[in-house]
């Protein structure tokens, strides 16, 4: 069950990926950083606890969701008819 490099890479990238497409969220953090400053748009993207903000609850949903994926898709994987 070792995850190749080649593949844990692409899986990377597309949690960086995701984890960079604007959502509801960050509309909120960009609109009260532009009504409040950037000092409270920061501490509202951080919810005023550097170790449980919303960017590391994004990173690490998408990553959890991936190994779920990745565990079903283990457990009953694809045929192919060929």
């Amino acid at each position: 069950m070792i995850v190749e490099p080649s593949t844990l890479a692409l899986f990377l990238v597309a949690v960086l990926a995701l984890f960079v497409t604007p959502g509801p969220n960050m509309v909120f953090v960009l609109s009260y950083s532009l009504a409040h400053g950037p000092r409270a748009g920061f501490a509202a993207a951080l919810q005023r606890n550097p170790w449980v903000s919303r960017v590391q609850g994004w990173f690490l949903g998408t990553v959890l969701a991936g190994l779920a994926l990745r565990l079903l898709l283990l457990e009953r994987p694809v045929r192919q008819d060929g």
